[in-house]
């Protein structure tokens, strides 16, 4: 399947509702922020909301919009646009949000897209169709970026679809994960336990600026020896 970068769908601006139901929160992004684009679809399903994302149209079943522009304009509840500076003036991520521009006006929507600021630039270099926009940071944590979205979906009642997510995930899954029946090696620190030992020693390691040195290990001081205390024997 094409990323976001390759896609070649002409977006028509002019919206059309027909009375459908906009459930969809709309995936914006370029191919240089697939990594985040991909991570961030998957959490929003994770939390239930019916994400759409180019990598998922062909797994999301009949009622699951395939082209672009109806998605945009008849599905679409809001926009998350990925914006970093490869990407911000692109040509497909940018007629996507023209087209959601256009759908914006007419319902009367002034946050219909939500930019998320995927690297550190400034509010001056964003073009002037998103100058006036809110960003939310995704530049230094994820995490945090995906809290304060998931605030923002909450407060403008983001519909959510928990069931439907979670078959997209499913459907994910099984195209992305053939299975094969073969053996395969687990490796685990798991230990079965048979008893309480009386006393438990705990070992640590000794080396330069708190890192393991060993026989033949190369640190930043050169090669280093392996060495280690054991303190008093700490009973349970």
């Amino acid at each position: 399947m094409a990323v976001n970068g390759d896609r070649q769908e002409k977006a028509d601006p002019t919206p059309d509702d027909s009375g459908a139901k906009r459930d969809l929160l709309f995936i914006n992004y370029g191919v240089e922020n697939y990594g985040l684009a991909q991570w961030l679809t998957f959490k929003l399903l994770t939390a239930g909301y019916y994400v759409w994302w180019d990598q998922l149209r062909l797994l999301g079943g009949e009622s699951y919009p395939v082209e672009i522009d109806q998605a945009i304009k008849k599905r679409t509840f809001r926009m998350l646009s990925v914006l970093s500076r490869a990407t911000m003036n692109k040509e497909h991520p940018l007629k996507e949000r023209t087209s959601a521009a256009a759908v914006a006006k007419v319902l009367e929507v002034t946050d219909f897209i939500i930019p998320l600021r995927a690297e550190g630039f400034g509010a001056d270099e964003l073009n002037w169709k998103l100058s006036d926009a809110t960003w939310i940071d995704f530049s230094e944590n994820w995490a945090h970026g995906l809290r304060r979205l998931i605030n923002k979906l909450e407060k403008i009642g983001a519909p959510k679809d928990p069931a439907a997510a979670q078959n997209l995930i499913n459907a994910w899954y099984s195209s992305s994960t053939p299975k094969s029946m073969k053996p395969e090696q687990i490796w685990t620190n798991i230990l079965e336990v048979l008893e309480v030992p009386e006393v438990i020693y705990r070992v640590q390691a000794l080396g330069v600026n708190g890192r393991l040195t060993g026989p033949g290990l190369k640190t930043a001081s050169g090669t280093g020896s392996l060495s280690c205390r054991l303190p008093q024997a700490q009973k349970w």
